[in-house]
């Protein structure tokens, strides 16, 4: 089974939850040599390649095959799903799959960086009732 590295609106493990029905141990990790900023007009954001820069997020272990279907569902053709290495909490360095903007789509990044406490605080109800991958999701489920 293989780790999936999240450093958005995943990071939030009831989001999380609501996409793969999964509760799996999760650790902190960062990704080097990336930046995230938000996709313009929405409440998330997407990483792309960038020298000297690091992307903070949560690395969750030992993902199901199947839940990649679902993962990549919930995250659209915007984002390609491409193995990288976290360090971990520990130093250690791990493994793991994360999506990353398709490089078609970088014109549609933000110049800021994306703050996941403000998402937390003031764009996740909003993110929940109203992202159109918990809908291709959901079909997918019912199709089970």
């Amino acid at each position: 089974m293989k780790h999936l590295f999240a450093y958005g609106t995943l990071m939030s493990l009831d989001i999380f939850y609501s996409v793969t029905e999964l509760k799996l141990p999760v650790t902190p990790g960062i990704l080097k040599e990336y930046i995230r900023h938000p996709v313009i007009g929405q409440l998330y954001p997407g990483i792309t390649p960038q020298n000297g820069a690091q992307v903070n997020g949560i690395i969750y272990k030992n993902v199901p095959a199947q839940a990649w279907t679902l993962l990549d569902l919930f995250e659209g053709e915007m984002y390609e799903c491409c193995t990288v290495h976290i360090e971990d909490k520990h130093e250690k360095i791990i493994t793991a799959d994360t999506y990353i903007i398709r490089p078609e789509y970088r014109h549609c990044l933000g110049q800021n960086e994306w703050d996941f406490q403000h998402f937390l605080k003031t764009e996740k109800n909003t993110f929940q009732s109203s992202y159109a991958g918990y809908t291709a999701v959901k079909v997918t489920k019912q199709d089970r």
